[in-house]
């Protein structure tokens, strides 16, 4: 971690592949105990060991190898981190057990991340990551107006709520450069 941050890098995970894959991941690979020369895919995302290292983490989706882009489920990922469950005859997502590892003394390390930073990395700092900060990421005077507003009050993420909840959050205006827009680019 100290090499990324005198680096100023950014680190740039997409939280949906640990809800998609974490099980596959853990079943080629084994669970995160592996031996230090063989760390564990466990290890994939380490959102909160980078942030609470002075690391900017910016939030993204990598459509379509994930195959939901909705910024809900990256925030929502961030938050729980989650594996989704396999064979659901409904054929709906939803989500197993928390995806962390045990660190070299085995303690389990948890990588999960509070709504508020996990809100950040898909605003701010994914601003950052894109050189755009001081154009996007914030609501602030001067910057373009790109913003959702949502049926729900979207903080709900951060409380214990299965995957499946997110359906129920809908955006019910979308407003890009302070125009108001109807789905991808209709305005009225």
């Amino acid at each position: 971690h100290e090499r990324l941050k005198d680096l100023d890098m950014v680190l740039c995970p997409q939280p949906g592949f640990i809800l998609f894959y974490g099980m596959f991941w853990e079943h080629a690979f084994g669970s995160g105990t592996g031996e230090p020369t063989l760390p564990r895919l466990t290890h994939s995302v380490p959102y909160k060991s980078a942030v609470d290292a002075g690391i900017k983490v910016a939030l993204s989706s990598d459509n379509p190898c994930v195959p939901n882009l909705s910024p809900l489920l990256a925030i929502w990922e961030a938050v729980h981190r989650r594996t989704m469950r396999i064979g659901s005859e409904t054929r709906s997502v939803r989500d197993s057990y928390v995806y962390n590892h045990l660190d070299e003394r085995g303690v389990m390390v948890d990588e999960r991340v509070d709504f508020n930073q996990a809100l950040r990395g898909h605003t701010i700092d994914a601003a950052y990551c894109g050189f755009e900060e001081k154009e996007k990421g914030s609501l602030e005077e001067g910057k373009l107006a790109d913003l959702v507003v949502w049926n729900k009050d979207i903080r709900i993420i951060g409380e214990r709520m299965p995957v499946g909840s997110l359906k129920e959050i809908e955006p019910v205006m979308t407003i890009i450069d302070g125009q108001i827009v109807n789905g991808i680019g209709s305005k009225h």
